[in-house]
């Protein structure tokens, strides 16, 4: 899950992650390398983005979404109100707090369905963290929401069909919490698996998962090109383990863009790691066919508008320090991590 990336005679990280997975719970090798790390670029800085906030019902009542939350069973309400605290206490990305209410019935059983609640001992907030914490710069591969596919079954949700979801959900939930606990333990077993296609047999095959994974992968491609060359010192790219693996996936578009590509073992060295996929397109055709990443051939050294949005948005996280020392709790790597 954790590869060394290579182009130019300069190397990046690229790491597979899980996002419900706390970062204490990975390797060793891979925590150093992370908190030694000098740029941080994740697949999103907001996991609980702004869009997610409005129902889904175009002439939604909040009555009757106090209603809908006050029925619900006291399992599934008390997640909700997990996830909610966690996104008013922790990210405060709004001036006013978010109640259930808000958010209409759809939306709500979406929220249930997801892992938001997880996030909180996630790795993509301890990235966060750790970047905020000692000033580092952090960069964004997902600048907008592209949750579309996963919300449809929520937003295209029939009234006959709530009420089933409701009772499936609650119904289920030990057991639904117990496959997160599962998929947690099944991606450190995978860690350092030099079989690929054993990890291949979770990759996204169907179109909506494609336009989740495959889709933004052809995104992300030419921005990872442009912080590897750019940013002066070393960068670790993090994103969901699904968008590294595939013909459409992150290592084969850099592969056939001329990456060289070094898989990290369990003895901690990283070490040359064929993957055969088809040939797919590669950065520079990506560029070609989008007029505005083109800026990227003529002027190599020049930071992007994104680049640019971004370094704004690391000087806001930094008025966020003493949010998520006093909230969260600071966050204390181990000393021996850090000896060089």
């Amino acid at each position: 899950m954790f590869w060394q990336l290579i182009y130019k005679g300069k190397i990046s990280y690229l790491l597979g992650t899980c996002h419900i997975v706390p970062f204490e719970r990975l390797p060793k090798e891979v925590q150093n390398i992370v908190l030694h790390a000098k740029n941080f670029c994740l697949e999103t800085t907001d996991p609980f983005p702004q869009d997610d906030l409005y129902p889904f019902e175009p002439n939604y009542n909040e009555k009757n979404g106090h209603h809908f939350y006050q029925q619900l069973p006291k399992n599934l309400k008390n997640k909700l109100d997990s996830i909610l605290k966690f996104y008013n206490t922790q990210l405060q990305r709004r001036t006013h707090p978010i109640l259930p209410e808000h958010l209409g019935p759809r939306r709500m059983l979406y929220h249930l369905s997801c892992c938001y609640d997880d996030y909180e001992n996630g790795m993509d907030l301890t990235l966060q963290k750790i970047a905020t914490l000692e000033k580092k710069p952090i960069f964004e591969l997902d600048l907008n929401d592209m949750a579309g596919p996963f919300e449809r079954p929520f937003s295209e949700m029939t009234d006959e069909q709530i009420e089933p979801t409701v009772q499936y959900l609650s119904t289920n939930f030990d057991s639904l919490e117990q496959c997160k606990e599962d998929e947690v333990q099944k991606y450190i077993d995978n860690f350092f698996n030099p079989d690929i296609s054993q990890l291949e047999e979770d990759l996204p095959t169907s179109q909506n998962e494609y336009e989740q994974c495959g889709e933004r992968n052809y995104k992300w491609a030419p921005e990872m090109l442009d912080l590897h060359l750019n940013l002066p010192e070393s960068t670790v790219f993090a994103g969901g383990y699904a968008h590294l693996y595939g013909v459409h996936g992150i290592l084969n578009i850099l592969k056939c863009s001329g990456f060289q590509l070094k898989k990290m073992s369990a003895n901690g060295t990283f070490h040359s790691c064929e993957i055969y996929y088809p040939e797919t397109r590669n950065v520079f055709q990506i560029i070609a066919e989008n007029q505005a990443l083109r800026s990227l051939l003529v002027q190599p050294s020049a930071p992007t508008e994104r680049n640019r949005m971004l370094t704004l948005y690391h000087a806001k996280t930094e008025k966020n320090l003493e949010q998520f020392s006093n909230k969260s709790g600071t966050f204390k790597p181990n000393s021996d991590m850090r000896k060089s």
